[in-house]
This record gives structure tokens, C-alpha cells and sequence, in this order.
């Protein structure tokens, strides 16, 4: 799925805002929910993007783990293993911090 690597935060948290605001004065139970579906939806996809923004970091630190370490060469572990214990080390550094 794509998205926006240039997703502007402070911007999408004042539309949430202006919509929150617009929602606090509308009476009409159905502009209400349309409202209410608006702001969801910009909540959710401003999560989506953090977590995106997250993981492509995240991946990036993985290959250079794995590079580094050419843990690709120990025998009887899977790529996918490989992947793992790269993640677990990174997010255990990470822990760290």
C-alpha cells in the first residue's frame, strides 16, 4: 500500500482539529457521523503513516544488520530466522535507548 513519506503531521492534526470543532457545533445527526467518520479516518491514517515511517526505518536497520554481521551465512538458519533475530537484537538496542 502506498503513502505519503512526506506527510505533514502538524497540518493533519489541525484539519482533526477544525473537524472537531466543525463536529462540536453541527445539530444534524447525520452530518454528526460523517463528521465523526472524517475524523476517524484522518486519526487512523495519521497512525498508519507513523507506523510506515517507523518500519521503513526499522527495515533499513535490519539489512544493515544483517550485512554487517553476515548472519546470512550461518547454516541451518532460515532468511526468515535471520530477519527475526536482526529485529529482536535492533528493538532490543532500541530498548535500550
Amino acid at each position: 500500500m502506498y503513502y505519503d513519506r512526506t506527510f505533514n503531521v502538524p497540518s493533519m492534526v489541525q484539519e482533526i482539529e477544525a473537524l472537531q470543532a466543525k463536529l462540536d457545533e453541527t445539530e444534524g445527526e447525520d452530518e454528526q457521523r460523517v463528521l465523526e467518520e472524517d475524523i476517524t479516518g484522518k486519526i487512523l491514517w495519521l497512525c498508519w503513516s507513523g507506523i510506515c515511517a517507523e518500519a521503513d526505518e526499522l527495515l533499513q536497520k535490519v539489512e544493515d544488520y544483517i550485512r554487517r554481521e553476515d548472519a546470512a551465512r550461518v547454516s541451518g538458519i532460515t532468511c526468515l530466522n535471520v530477519i527475526v533475530i536482526a529485529v529482536s537484537v535492533i528493538c532490543g538496542n532500541c530498548a535500550r535507548l
